[in-house]
């Protein structure tokens, strides 16, 4: 039997695969004659996208390399340090503020403010149970922290039969932790976190997600974060996101707003859609990091003609929707050249 085994689970691999491939590419067919939603895009980058800058996008680290060289370090947080040992994170954490996150996830961050209300002492399993926490530093148990800096450093992110997502870009990206100063305003507020989402080469719309302030929770999870849409000219749109609660006030436009969405634009042309992330910080803009397969492909939105709407412009030139691409004149490649006539 233990011969078998390893027969038994090859075979389930590729079932489980083809099946996940076909289930893609008969969905994307039938939505051939018109847009596909916003989920269905990311899902089908998933399937069937291979452009190398990918990687690059899934790796933090790869990325700051990355954002250097094309728009300047300037743009950047400082990077405290990064390691493959947990032992080593642990002796070298700065006493004050921080964040602390791994290079190839999204997700999971823990932020350390004295700016927040000092509660009781953080689990290592309630650090891994709820992915973003912000904390106060008198809040640390290291020895559990250490827990969970192994644990991040364990996760492999690979082809495995069974999963609802296969993330083709995270794939063999080598596990890091890093650790970079936390941005803070002048009034010691953590920054808005201004998600541009680039498609085709153009902002087609900016989530804005702020963290609570007011010492209510020192946890950070769907509950304590508000969220808001913009257009690309900043206009609020009437549109929410299913789960998060809405800005009670208007949200705030950065000061140089114009350059930000010009930055996005410009780094969101090395993909067909890619979610670039910035902060402003007392009117500087900071890059956090690009992002290849935005929510895991589960976007939901009210009302849900906007996740349509949203699309309209992609047109891949990859996977079995290329030749969809090219053949339809009312959609796709026509369309990409009047826009940008």
């Amino acid at each position: 039997m233990s011969r078998l085994f390893p027969l038994i689970r090859a075979v389930w691999y590729i079932l489980t695969l083809r099946q996940w491939r076909w289930m893609v590419t008969a969905r994307m067919r039938l939505r051939a004659a018109g847009p596909p939603s916003l989920s269905q895009v990311v899902n089908y980058k998933m399937a069937f996208d291979r452009n190398p800058f990918l990687k690059v996008a899934a790796d933090k680290l790869a990325t700051r390399d990355y954002l250097a060289s094309q728009v300047g370090q300037e743009y950047l947080p400082p990077l405290v340090f990064a390691s493959t040992d947990a032992d080593t994170i642990i002796s070298r954490l700065p006493l004050g503020n921080f964040v602390l996150k791994p290079n190839n996830s999204s997700g999971s961050i823990l932020i350390v403010s004295e700016t927040v209300r000092d509660s009781h002492p953080l689990s290592a399993s309630e650090l891994l149970s709820r992915g973003a926490m912000i904390c106060h530093p008198r809040n640390i148990v290291y020895e559990e922290l250490r827990s969970v800096c192994s644990e991040w450093l364990a996760r492999r992110y690979e082809w495995r039969p069974g999963i609802r997502a296969i993330e083709w870009a995270y794939e063999g990206v080598p596990t890091k932790l890093m650790v970079e100063e936390l941005l803070l305003d002048q009034h010691l507020r953590l920054p808005s976190d201004y998600k541009f989402h680039v498609i085709a080469g153009r902002v087609e719309f900016i989530n804005v997600m702020s963290r609570y302030q007011d010492n209510k929770s020192p946890t950070s999870s769907s509950s304590t974060v508000q969220s808001t849409l913009l257009a690309r000219d900043w206009r609020p749109m009437p549109v929410a996101k299913e789960d998060w609660r809405h800005h009670q006030v208007p949200v705030e436009v950065p000061t140089r707003s114009t350059e930000m969405v010009e930055l996005a634009e410009y780094l969101g042309t090395a993909s067909d859609y890619l979610r670039v992330d910035m902060y402003s910080v007392d009117g500087s803009p900071f890059i956090g990091e690009l992002t290849p397969y935005p929510n895991a492909g589960r976007h939901k939105f009210r009302p849900r003609s906007f996740s349509r709407q949203v699309v309209r412009r992609w047109a891949p030139t990859y996977g079995p929707r290329a030749r969809f691409t090219r053949r339809r004149g009312d959609f796709g490649v026509k369309r990409r050249r009047q826009a940008k006539k």
